[in-house]
């Protein structure tokens, strides 16, 4: 059987410098996704309210920006603005560490560095989607995202065993410099990449063709419908995830005593199936079909998520690592699914645009399920919503069930995108 990370981009150096940034970056990233919200719960006394708060800012700018940073990408050159999206993630997250040794450090500040940063976040992740078919031919489209979500599961496993290594050592706060440094590697290994294709449009255009162009992505995706299923799937199944993800921490550090490197530990471990679902990714699609395979994951993940409450019963590490292991390894397996099918049915003229929108609509889901998340966890109890996130779940699955998507065996052509 051919081994998923083989293949002749081993030979392509500016996309090793993109993959070795990528993964670096995302190492970084897992350690400022434990330590964040442990710094507020721990040191800041955060409660559900105050995390789901957290949460939504995160995430905010895709509900608000996406869109429009769609338009624009297709007229700026790509690259230069992941280097200065990862610069200015940067600088905002050193704030914390800085802010925590002169003894400033307030929940107010979290708030903020988390609400600008995520300005930068969408810039940098329209525009990696849009970014990787023009640095590659169309036909390595499967192997440069195998590759990706290989590695990032692997980051997976290393950023929360970091993150919690990090946080018990010399705490949260200081921990977050791990992700400064990575955001730095980022933006260095973009800078060196020597070539690349550029498809964007004359800069400057008016308000009426930016709203116009600002139209035209919406439409694209509302009109197709294999973009239109995945988007909805994606924003259910986000909004139910934000839910969980805002009371998850305080379910583990509250009900289930555990500590930040246990927590660590677990998420590292469970992390090794992100890593299995991406080297097996490429079989799974094709023995199971594109379309049941999305679909029997999100199922999977609803699954698990009704289950997570059963840790009380005794071996909470062990429950929560298998349970997160069942849920990492479908992954991968989904983001190199949709990836690709997204990356090859969109026209290049319009992938910013249109990855905007569906970037709107899928990851502005999670500031309102965080929200959600954390307003109903301080009212009806952290395991009811754990349970109801679980719930909703199931109803992303439908979404593939029911539509067009489920058909699929394979990627299709670019005649399926309007």
């Amino acid at each position: 059987m051919r081994i998923p990370l083989e293949g002749h981009l081993w030979k392509h150096p500016d996309f090793l410098r993109f993959w070795l940034g990528e993964t670096v970056s995302l190492v970084g990233t897992q350690v400022t996704r434990l330590a964040l919200p442990t710094l507020a719960i721990l040191t800041l006394n955060a409660g559900a309210f105050q995390i789901g708060i957290l949460r939504a800012l995160q995430s905010l700018s895709f509900l608000l920006l996406a869109a429009v940073v769609g338009v624009w990408i297709d007229r700026l050159h790509r690259r230069r603005l992941m280097i200065v999206a990862d610069l200015g993630q940067a600088i905002l997250l050193a704030t914390i560490p800085v802010a925590f040794l002169i003894h400033a450090l307030t929940l107010i500040q979290v708030f903020v560095v988390a609400a600008l940063s995520g300005i930068f976040a969408v810039a940098f992740d329209v525009a990696h989607e849009s970014y990787v078919p023009m640095l590659i031919d169309r036909e390595d489209l499967i192997e440069a995202n195998t590759k990706i979500q290989t590695t990032g599961a692997a980051a997976f496993v290393a950023g929360p065993s970091l993150g919690g290594f990090l946080i018990q050592v010399i705490g949260p706060a200081l921990a977050i410099g791990a992700d400064v440094t990575s955001f730095l590697v980022s933006a260095v290994s973009l800078a060196l990449i020597r070539r690349e294709r550029i498809s964007r449009q004359p800069a400057g255009p008016s308000a009426e063709h930016f709203m116009g162009q600002l139209a035209e992505g919406l439409r694209v995706m509302v009109r197709d419908p294999i973009l239109r299923t995945l988007a909805a799937c994606a924003a259910t199944s986000n909004f139910a995830g934000s839910m969980l993800q805002a009371v998850l921490l305080l379910f583990a550090y509250q009900q289930l005593h555990l500590t930040p490197a246990q927590v660590g530990v677990v998420f590292g471990i469970s992390a090794i199936g992100g890593v299995l679902g991406a080297l097996s990714g490429m079989r799974i699609l094709r023995v199971l079909g594109l379309g049941r395979a999305l679909a029997l994951i999100i199922l999977f993940d609803a699954v698990a998520d009704l289950a997570i409450p059963t840790a009380r019963l005794g071996a909470a590490m062990v429950v929560l690592t298998a349970l997160f292991t069942m849920i990492s390894v479908g992954e991968p397996v989904w983001r190199i699914g949709v990836g690709s099918l997204r990356q090859a049915v969109i026209p290049d003229h319009l992938r910013g645009r249109v990855i905007g929108s569906i970037r709107t609509v899928t990851f502005g889901a999670i500031p309102v399920g965080s929200l959600v998340g954390g307003a109903l966890g301080s009212s009806i109890g952290i395991v009811s919503t754990i349970l109801l996130s679980g719930v909703v779940t199931i109803g992303a699955a439908l979404w593939i069930l029911t539509g067009p998507v489920f058909g699929l065996k394979e990627i299709p052509t670019p005649a399926h995108a309007t």
